[in-house]
């Protein structure tokens, strides 16, 4: 069964990490990101709100079906 691989909003190449901006009980800000982009998207994020990162532990999306 095939998968996909979860990609960088900007550059497309697979994505390492979540990189997210959020005040309590809202996400103002959320982004797939690679290493190289991270800089640039951490620093979007912080403009909404404290960041919050998390590695992403298995690229490959499973099927849902």
């Amino acid at each position: 069964m095939a998968s996909w691989t979860s990609r960088c909003s900007t550059c497309r190449r697979p994505a390492t990490r979540i990189i997210t901006g959020r005040i309590p009980r809202r996400t103002c800000y959320s982004v797939l990101s690679c290493d190289d982009c991270a800089p640039r998207h951490r620093r979007l994020a912080e403009k909404a709100g404290p960041v919050v990162e998390e590695l992403l532990e298995d690229p490959e999306q499973k099927p849902l079906f």
